[in-house]
């Protein structure tokens, strides 16, 4: 699992053009945000996905000339305590292994979808999707990975 307060190191980026992407993600945000994982010097982006007892807050380091974003990690809140991460290392866009899509599931769980690219895979359209389903034990709450699957996001082909 991904170090909770490693990010300092990789989020001391100060140029203008993160300055820039920052102002353009806060203004979407539209919520407050996590100020736990903004301490840490993470920028906070995207939608929050949670439930009751379950909190994901996504943070970028860096971003790249188009605004999306580089070194990112996504963070498993349990009843307001650090769980974890969805991800052992930062992920950077349109990459293997970058994380798209969460969900909370029923039970405490959380649904995970990673992008798979082959090595003729355009930038676009990753040639395989991950689904990796998490689950938070209680007490501490830790992030757990209970199973994957992995499915081509290709057309069968007629023969």
């Amino acid at each position: 699992m991904y170090s909770f307060g490693r990010s300092r190191e990789l989020a001391r980026n100060n140029s203008p053009k993160r300055n820039v992407c920052t102002a353009l993600h806060n203004a979407l945000r539209g919520a407050k945000g996590d100020q736990q994982v903004r301490a840490r010097g993470w920028d906070l982006i995207g939608p929050t996905v949670e439930s009751e007892e379950i909190r994901v807050i996504v943070g970028t380091a860096n971003y790249d000339g188009m605004c999306r974003p580089r070194q990112y990690q996504e963070f498993v809140f349990g009843r307001g305590i650090f769980a974890g991460t969805l991800s052992p290392v930062p992920m950077d866009s349109r990459t293997d292994g970058a994380l798209g899509r969460v969900a909370i599931q029923t039970g405490g769980r959380v649904q995970a979808e990673y992008s798979r690219y082959g090595a003729a895979d355009p930038l676009c359209c990753p040639s395989r999707i991950t689904t990796v389903v998490f689950e938070i034990e209680k007490d501490p709450p830790v992030l757990k990975p209970v199973s994957a699957s992995t499915v081509s996001t290709r057309s069968p082909t007629r023969q």
